[in-house]
Order: C-alpha cells, then sequence, then structure tokens
C-alpha cells in the first residue's frame, strides 16, 4: 500500500514487473468486505480561509502602460457610478490579457493580483507584503497559473498534457505508478516510449519553453498552491495536479523526442513539484535556475518555502545591497541548521559580487547540477559545524576542519562541453606517471576513473538505474580511446556486455580541473584552483573545499572539490573497514539516505562501521524529515537533559581531538 500526493491510498499487487510492464494497481482493499478508503485532499484545510479567493500566477512581461483598467470605489453602486468615482489603473499587456480571459460573464472572482495589491513604487510596503507572499498564495482557495493567450498550437499541448497526466500517478515516498483507471498504464514506465507525433511535441514543447516556466516568483507561487488549482492558456485549461503528473511522467523518460525536449520536461518538473520538506538549501539551489529582475528576490523568493525558523529571520529589506542579503541568509541558515553547506555553493569563477568569498553568488548561473552534487557525499561525516562569523561587518567566517594536503600540480581546464572531453581526460591520465598504487591502496586506474565520474556508479548509487556500474563506466572510458592508448588498462574495450551507458558520465569534469597534492591524492576541482591552495574538510560541510591563503592567516574559498579517498569522512575516521562500503540511497524526491554496505553480509546501516557505540548518555531516534534540516542529518537526544541535535554527538570537536584528530581553525574572507 502507497500514498498519492492527493491523500489517497493506493493498492500495488508485489511481485517482479518486466521494465515495460503495467503496474497492478487498484483504489479498493484487495481483501473482499474492506470499504473503499475515502479520498482526502493532501494538505487541505477542512476550513476554507476567509475571505475566499483566487491568486493569479503569471509573467509581468516587458514595462510599458499598454492597457488601463478602470477601478471603480468598491462604496459605490454600479448604477449610481459617476466619472468622479471611476480611477483608472495602468496594467502591463499580459496581465490585461489574462483578465479579459479569466472574468466570468454573469459573476465577480476575487482575485489577488501583485501588481495591483502591492505599491510597487515603495520598497518598504514592497518589502513587508514579500514576507506575507508565501501565506497569500498558501491559503489561496485557487492558484491560476496564466501561461498566456492561444498561440504555437497550444490547444493541442494542453489536450495532450491533460491525458498524459492522468497515465502517471504520483506518491509521496518520490515514487511513481500507474494509477488503476488510466487507459495508457505502461506510460507511466520509463523504458516506454510516448508515441507522439512532430507536430504534437513541438507543440508540448512550445507551451513548456514560455517564460512562465523560467521566473523565480512563479516557482514560489505554484509550488503552494492548492490541488484545486489550474493552468490556463488562453481559453483552455489543466488542472495542476495532471500537469504535475504529466511532466513528471516526460521527465522520468530514459529518451524522449529530442535532447531539448527531454530538458524542458525535466526543468518544467522541477517547477512544479512540491518539496515543502526538503531542506531550504535545495529551494535556494533550484532558483538559480530561474529568472528575476532583483537579485535579493533570489533570497526573498524562497521565503514561502522557508521555514517559519529561517523565514521569521530574514526581513526584506531592498534597500541592502545584493551581497548582504545573501550574507544574511547564508548567517542565518548556519544558524539554524548547524552546517556550513552552503560553502559547496561558491565559487570564484563567475562570482559577480563583492564582499567575503564564502557567501556564494546565488545570482551567478549554476553549470552543475550542484543539488545532486552536495547530497552525494559525506566528507565531514554527520558532524555539526564548529563556527563562528566575527570581524568587521561581520566579514570572517571562522570554520574548524582538517587539512588534507596542498595542491601541487594542476592540470588545464577541461572543455566545457562533451565533445573533445575524453582526449583531454586521457592527457590526465599519462600525466600521472607510472604510479601503480592510490593512497587507498586500490589501482591508480581504478582511483583515476571514480575521480573523473566523480563515483556517480550504480555500485555506489543502487537505486540509481541510469547510472553505469562501475565496469560500465571503465568500458565508456577505454572503448573512447583508439586501440594503442588501451594498454593495460582495468579494462579492454568491448568487455562490457549490455548496453552502454550515456557519456553524460563524466560531464562532472566540464569546465574543471585535474589536480595531485602532497598527500598522493588526486581530484577534479574548480576551474580558479592554482598550486599552492589546500584541499580541506570543514566540519559541517559535505564536500572538501579548496582553500586559497589570502592575508595574514585568513584564506578565500576557491570552491569545493572531489578528491578520491576523502569523500566519506576519512579525514576524520579514517578508512573504511574492508567488505564495507558507502552507498546513496533515495529518500524521497530529490532526497538521498547516506548508508554504509557490508560485501560479505549484504549488511545495510546507517550507523558507520568506523564509530563506536554511542555515548549511554545519548540516543538515535527516526524523525521526519523537514526543511530545517540540513541534506545530511540524524536525530540524537541527550536523555538527561532532553537535548537534541541534528549531528552526531561523537563528532564533536572535543570527540574527534581524543580520537587523535587535528583540527585547526580557518579563518575565511
Amino acid at each position: 500500500m502507497c500514498k498519492s500526493l492527493q491523500g489517497r491510498f493506493l493498492f500495488e499487487r508485489i511481485r517482479q514487473y518486466g521494465p515495460e510492464e503495467a503496474f497492478e494497481t487498484s483504489w479498493r482493499h484487495p481483501i473482499t468486505g474492506f470499504e473503499p478508503l475515502p479520498s482526502q485532499g493532501h494538505g487541505q484545510d477542512l476550513h476554507e480561509p476567509e475571505p475566499a479567493y483566487e491568486a493569479l500566477s503569471y509573467v509581468w512581461g516587458p514595462p510599458g502602460h499598454n492597457s488601463t483598467a478602470y477601478v471603480k470605489r468598491s462604496s459605490t453602486s454600479n448604477q449610481s457610478a459617476s466619472a468622479s468615482d471611476i480611477e483608472t489603473l495602468p496594467l502591463r499587456l499580459n496581465l490585461a490579457t489574462a483578465l479579459r480571459h479569466l472574468r466570468k460573464s454573469t459573476t465577480s472572482r476575487t482575485l489577488w493580483i501583485d501588481a495591483i495589491c502591492i505599491n510597487q513604487e515603495d520598497t518598504v510596503e514592497r518589502g513587508i507584503q514579500v514576507q506575507n507572499m508565501g501565506n497569500i498564495y498558501r491559503l489561496a482557495r485557487e492558484v491560476i497559473v496564466w501561461l498566456g493567450p492561444e498561440q504555437d498550437n497550444s490547444k493541442l499541448a494542453i489536450s495532450t498534457l491533460t491525458h498524459l497526466g492522468c497515465q502517471l500517478e504520483r506518491l509521496e515516498d518520490g515514487d511513481r505508478t500507474n494509477p488503476p483507471d488510466c487507459d495508457q498504464p505502461t506510460w507511466s514506465r520509463p523504458s516506454v516510449v510516448l508515441p507522439y507525433d512532430d507536430v504534437t511535441w513541438e507543440a508540448v514543447a512550445s507551451l513548456l519553453r514560455r517564460q512562465w516556466f523560467r521566473r523565480l516568483w512563479t516557482w514560489q507561487e505554484v509550488q503552494l498552491a492548492s490541488e484545486q488549482s489550474r493552468m490556463y492558456c488562453g481559453h483552455d485549461q489543466i488542472p495542476l495536479r495532471l500537469f504535475k503528473s504529466a511532466v513528471e511522467c516526460g521527465a522520468n523518460k530514459r529518451e524522449l523526442h529530442t535532447p531539448e525536449v527531454l530538458k524542458l520536461f525535466r526543468e518544467a518538473s522541477k517547477t512544479v513539484d512540491p518539496l515543502l520538506s526538503n531542506p531550504f538549501l535545495t529551494t535556494l539551489l533550484d532558483l538559480n535556475q530561474k529568472e528575476c529582475t532583483d537579485d535579493r528576490d533570489r533570497i526573498y523568493g524562497a521565503l514561502g518555502m522557508a521555514p517559519p525558523s529561517i523565514a521569521s529571520k530574514i526581513i526584506p529589506r531592498y534597500a541592502l545591497p545584493v551581497e548582504e542579503v545573501f550574507k544574511e541568509a547564508c548567517v542565518i541558515h548556519l544558524q539554524q541548521t548547524r552546517r556550513v553547506e552552503f560553502l559547496n555553493r561558491c565559487d570564484l569563477v563567475g562570482r559577480r559580487i563583492p564582499g567575503p568569498t564564502w557567501v556564494p553568488d546565488w545570482s551567478a548561473r549554476m553549470t552543475r547540477d550542484t543539488m545532486w552534487l552536495i547530497s552525494s557525499f559525506q566528507a565531514s561525516s554527520l558532524s555539526t559545524c564548529s563556527a563562528e562569523v566575527t570581524g568587521d561587518r561581520a566579514a570572517i567566517l571562522g570554520v574548524r576542519g582538517v587539512k588534507c594536503g596542498t595542491v601541487q600540480s594542476v592540470t588545464d581546464r577541461a572543455p566545457t562541453q562533451l565533445d573533445g572531453l575524453l582526449p583531454v581526460v586521457r592527457k590526465w591520465e599519462c600525466e600521472l606517471g607510472s604510479t601503480d598504487v592510490y593512497v587507498t591502496g586500490e589501482h591508480m586506474k581504478d582511483a583515476f576513473i571514480k575521480t573523473i565520474c566523480c563515483c556517480y556508479v550504480r555500485d555506489r548509487y543502487p537505486t540509481q538505474l541510469a547510472f553505469p556500474s562501475y565496469d560500465q563506466a571503465k568500458s565508456i572510458y577505454y572503448r573512447s580511446l583508439p586501440a594503442d592508448q588501451v594498454g593495460e588498462g582495468p579494462v579492454e574495450a568491448g568487455n562490457i556486455h549490455g548496453p552502454e551507458p550515456d557519456p553524460i558520465t563524466f560531464a562532472e569534469v566540464q569546465g574543471r580541473r585535474f589536480i595531485t597534492t602532497d598527500s598522493g591524492h588526486i581530484g577534479i576541482t574548480p576551474a580558479a584552483t592554482r598550486a599552492k591552495d589546500i584541499v580541506c574538510v570543514l566540519l559541517g560541510c559535505p564536500w572538501p573545499m579548496i582553500l586559497r591563503p589570502h592575508l595574514p592567516g585568513g584564506f578565500q574559498v576557491v570552491g569545493s572539490t572531489y578528491v578520491h579517498g576523502v569523500m566519506n569522512g576519512e579525514s576524520l575516521l579514517g578508512p573504511l573497514p574492508c567488505d564495507w562500503e558507502a552507498q546513496v540511497l533515495t529518500e524521497g524526491p530529490r532526497l538521498y539516505t547516506y548508508v554504509y554496505y557490508d560485501t560479505s553480509t549484504g549488511e545495510v546501516t546507517r550507523e558507520d562501521p568506523r564509530l563506536e557505540s554511542l555515548p549511554p548518555e545519548w540516543e538515535r531516534f527516526e524523525a521526519v524529515r523537514t526543511s530545517t534540516d540540513p541534506l545530511h542529518y540524524g536525530r540524537y537526544r541527550r536523555k538527561d537533559t532532553g537535548e537534541v541535535t541534528n549531528g552526531d554527538p561523537r563528532l564533536l570537536p572535543e570527540q574527534l581531538r581524543q580520537r587523535g584528530v587535528q583540527l585547526d581553525m580557518f579563518p575565511l574572507v
């Protein structure tokens, strides 16, 4: 039994299914005599708030007074209205078009529209209203998503997506299946090709290219929308829940009509996917790909999705410099989560804002899926950060951690496109020399392959079926080389059977550099990395960081790095015992759980085998994840005081020092 996002219980027969076989599902209990479970609206309040209203989600469009609205004073009746009782309000063209399409001929409707309800010229009023924006859309009876007027065969696109949305049911655990009453039950399977013609695909693609899907504010508005909400394109409409299912169905396919269409589906799915319990950092990362006029909104536009403990402390102030808004958000995030995960978003390349380098430039467009990267490793295990903000204008972030080595050599930067990538990577391998054994004890060639693919292989991510196995990843690399260059590599070209994975396996090296360190480690680093930079693992930070000595005693943050052999907490706890491996399992929509796998017994546990038992005064307990939690967390409670922490108490600075770990303070500037 599972539960849909609409709150309905769905029953599925448990057995082995083929990759293109429909699941056997039913809304009715499989035992005869049980009454059908009632449908319950997901996340709906039993009592509709008063006054009942609808909130409009739309794109402003280019500036200019393209239309005029005539506003009658509310105290004036229709019969007695005179010219003096009528005022005018300038409207941009897209809003005027929306109002003409949405108005009813016989009844009135109450709409909340930001351009009308907020004085956009008053920055103080705008800041106050922005802080309340989450409640406005959350409490609306319905959010009306206005995509624009009918054009580019949008009628066909809406009807196609409506039918497609009926073929997939989205479940609370992030999984998906086919609903019992659909007419194409196999379409929900990733390997089943959708049978649309070119005209249909182009109609759908044109709809998904509309500006609404690219804007920042619309992302929050649709995330908070009720299940009764609808999308409109001209006079055509689709229930929002069916649109979500439709784009999820397409986004989950291994391939669609073209790579561009697949990308459009995946971006649309991320836009409308409800991730209300996901860590707040994931919200900030998602918004990076969206467009906005004011970069302060990269923080303020996310407040409706922020947990109360964070949202209540960030007061929108549009008079502040952008870098101060970003810094304030980082400090509050640190205080509430006890992590410095935001450091993984820092990168000197493309940075546009002044100020401390430990403050990410949220306005700089990410070129990699940082959300996925950040959640994939635990270089600092489940430690909480030991950090403090000091200095003039709170410009210094002091963080405790371990120095893992100094960068000795740095290669040329890899191409930013896949074309020509692997020959450059082959050059990196040749520059390693003849060393056979890596510092971890494995073959250097194995360590090299794992490094250039950042260990994104199914051996480590067993639930990610689209990932190649490690042997397949090796095969892709060596099969791409001329025969005389394969040599005595770990695998000869053509030795691996089965479908060849997409070369995207090695996409994480795009635009980055390969390094060696004085400790014998190798890694993939930001393009700004130089020789003599240092590699550090900071408490409460999931990836190692490249730091650059700067001024007396300070360090600039260059960016995050993959360094093979320190990604699983080795710098704090040493290597994993023989037969143990770290794995990453799916926890929910775009959430992942770190576990340890005993290859000799098949045991899977969340407890790190390198750690001794918890002290008797502490206990670990299960709790529901909230958006206040960091990406990696555990719940620990001190029995005598009731204190609860989201990090392992065995990894506090004093306990680590007792284990012989040398912790240093790194002042980040």
